[in-house]
């Protein structure tokens, strides 16, 4: 059976999914990414992520599949050092690896931030790839030395099975160096930095051919054919492609361990300038001439799991489906009631939960004569309020295509991720937004996204419109 496969090389877990040529998945595994920690430090293992997928890919060869293409996408950020002949350790910092905050401090000594918004579409934060390669250059010379050039994760895997390396817009936009509206490497920040643009792999856009699998892969998966593969993109970002592409004024609610929402638009409709310390971030579709403009928080269902985890006593490993069923039969009892609950998450400085341990979790306001269920009905309430007031943020500046959209009509909100399964928060965030609530029907956005990007780059689709096309989006209104 043909299929087109999406990987998807995420924090918590590498997925491998084959789909047919309409979309529809067929066969999907995953595996749980390594992270090694050592004191504040957390990286990303690359040899390890490349035995998981040879060993997905084998299992769906198993399956009876045979892989048409290949498309990769994954979490932004992290980049590995690469070197074709000399022997270099294939291991990187995690994106939420905090190493960078003095880099970014430094670099900003020079550098507005105000002035890296209007090049790059971005809020500093220490994460962008740009710190994190300042630090290896002050702390790791050797390392860094020895290094051809540096990948982004889906880059450095499309770079192991096929010899070839690029990296495409959508995650160059994270990187802190990327001028999105000439969307070229910015000579004003490398100007900066005591390295040059050189040391990333050429620019690509997504759904372009980079190369095929090499011959020792072929072998050792016991194949015969060719199998081209593609870059998909940002991970977030190719689930917007499956999931929102070309479907006019859509906001794309991501519901994971993090919260991403996000929408699509034209740069040209942009006014930098006037955004910045508005909490809005752009960056570069995976769809050539299309934006994505995004607003986050990092703590989503992370704070459900760890609350169960408290009021449960277990630990977030042991948790069950039955913990969450109770979890929200327990709110429930408070759904028609004004919880007197104020819950927040007090953020540290850099905005970031280290390691999802949620060390600046604050319950506050709690009687003592309180029902834990209370407590769980104001957890979901604050998750909704956050998502409201990122997705009005969105509504003022999302663009308007003038043949089309009428200006008085609000943009459908669709909700996709593991979150969509709790119907409880799905029906408070319902309540609570102004506009429609639908949650789409594929589960399986990212992988299909990434999957369809590298159906292009096989010519199975002779562009992006037909391979959105291709598909069928379903998709069942929250009342």
């Amino acid at each position: 059976m043909q299929a087109i496969v999406g990987i998807d090389i995420g924090t918590s877990n590498i997925k491998v999914t084959a789909f047919d040529f309409q979309g529809r998945p067929i066969y999907s595994t995953s595996r749980q990414n390594k992270i090694l920690e050592q004191e504040t430090h957390y990286d990303l293992d690359g040899a390890y992520i490349i035995d998981q997928i040879l060993d997905m890919l084998a299992e769906l060869i198993e399956y009876d599949v045979k892989i048409a293409s290949i498309g990769i996408s994954s979490m932004a950020e992290s980049l590995f050092p690469v070197a074709e002949k000399k022997n270099i350790n294939e291991m990187t910092m995690a994106w939420y690896d905090k190493r960078s905050r003095k880099e970014q401090k430094n670099f900003h000594k020079n550098f507005s931030k105000s002035r890296f918004y209007n090049i790059t579409g971005l809020n500093s934060e220490y994460l962008f790839s740009i710190f994190k390669l300042l630090w290896y250059y002050n702390h790791r010379p050797q390392l860094f030395n020895k290094a051809d050039s540096w990948l982004p994760v889906n880059s450095y895997v499309a770079y192991k099975l096929t010899g070839e390396k690029a990296m495409d817009y959508s995650l160059a936009s994270r990187t802190g160096s990327l001028d999105i509206k000439k969307q070229d490497w910015s000579p004003k920040i490398f100007k900066n930095l005591p390295f040059n643009s050189t040391i990333f792999p050429p620019l690509i856009e997504s759904g372009n051919k980079l190369g095929t699998m090499k011959e020792h892969f072929k072998n050792k998966l016991g194949i015969d054919y060719e199998i081209p593969i593609s870059l998909g993109g940002h991970d977030h970002i190719c689930g917007s492609f499956a999931v929102a592409a070309f479907q006019g004024r859509v906001i794309l609610d991501s519901m994971g361990t993090s919260e991403n929402i996000l929408a699509i638009g034209s740069l040209s409709q942009i006014d930098l300038d006037k955004l910045h310390n508005k909490g809005l971030n752009f960056g570069l579709h995976v769809v050539p001439g299309k934006i994505y403009i995004y607003q986050a928080f990092n703590y989503s269902s992370v704070i459900i799991n760890n609350v169960i985890s408290l009021f449960f006593n277990k630990s977030v490993d042991e948790l069950e489906t039955k913990d969450f069923e109770k979890f929200n039969k327990e709110a429930r009892k408070f759904q028609d009631q004004e919880s007197p609950i104020k819950f927040f998450v007090e953020q540290n400085e850099d905005k970031f939960i280290e390691n999802q341990k949620l060390k600046d979790l604050n319950l506050l306001n709690i009687p003592l004569n309180t029902d834990r269920g209370e407590v769980f009905m104001a957890v979901i309430r604050y998750l909704c309020f956050k998502s409201k007031q990122i997705i009005e943020n969105l509504e003022k500046v999302l663009p308007y295509n003038d043949d089309k959209d009428d200006k008085n009509e609000l943009a459908e909100v669709i909700a996709i991720g593991g979150g969509t399964r709790n119907d409880l928060w799905m029906e408070e965030k319902g309540k609570l937004l102004s506009q429609p609530l639908y949650i789409n029907n594929i589960k399986r956005a990212v992988t299909l996204g990434a999957a369809l990007l590298g159906g292009i780059g096989a010519d199975v689709f002779k562009d992006y419109q037909e391979a959105a096309a291709a598909i069928q989006r379903g998709k069942k209104k929250v009342n």
